[in-house]
């Protein structure tokens, strides 16, 4: 077998890997109930930029470690739990909270193999099977 159809054989096996364990990776960022995205949350709390009573670093990351804890601990979606401060919900509104806190948006990840699900892939004349 010529060296160019093995490398491009190969290939084809690395994005079809990709594809499934790009649905791996999706339930397991759903089952973090969105706390991975309190990093995030709290970055927007403490900008001057983007709310008019910023909290101080330490506050916010006290507020989000007790937080995501309590969401974690209670297997309840770390939105909810946020929604329910009085602390976030004067600083922020429910629509900015929930994109602040979508998982799928927050790891990118989703994004990169997209591509692989919206184009046909052609690779050595066969196309792979796409869901």
């Amino acid at each position: 077998m010529h060296i160019g159809t093995r490398l491009v054989r190969k290939l084809a096996n690395i994005v079809y890997w990709i594809k499934l364990r790009e649905e791996r990776s999706t339930e397991r960022v759903k089952r973090s109930f969105g706390v991975v995205t309190s990093q995030q949350v709290m970055t927007y709390l403490t900008d001057h930029r983007k709310t008019n009573n910023p909290m101080t670093r330490s506050q916010a990351h006290d507020l989000m470690g007790e937080l995501a804890t309590k969401a974690w601990e209670s297997k309840t979606p770390f939105i909810d739990v946020l929604l329910q401060n009085e602390g976030v919900c004067s600083r922020s509104s429910e629509k900015v909270l929930r994109e602040l806190t979508n998982p799928l948006k927050y790891s990118k990840k989703p994004a990169l193999f997209s591509q692989y699900q919206q184009t046909p892939l052609l690779l050595a004349g066969v196309q792979l099977k796409q869901s």
